[in-house]
């Protein structure tokens, strides 16, 4: 969700605190296999489902995306499955 601009000062905001700043971007889709492995061993502590908050079929895709930039959506879920 774009928040719009944020005033960053990197001295006083980053560096005096130490903190260290990390991107993300570029992964492929084998990058997420770990987390998903990860999700699946503990669905009994971590119930997915109740995670995603609204689902799509494929035809719903753009409504899905639209949707998913926006304060209504926790995780929104393009299901090929669902009609």
């Amino acid at each position: 969700v774009d928040l719009g601009p944020v005033g960053v000062n990197p001295s006083a905001d980053i560096c005096t605190r130490n903190l260290c700043v990390l991107g993300v971007g570029g992964e492929t889709a084998r990058s997420y296999g770990p987390a998903l492995e990860l999700m699946a061993r503990n669905l009994d502590v971590l119930p997915l489902e109740l995670i995603v908050s609204q689902r799509f079929g494929l035809a719903g895709a753009a409504e899905a995306h639209e949707l998913s930039q926006t304060d209504a959506a926790i995780k929104v879920a393009i299901d090929p499955m669902l009609a």
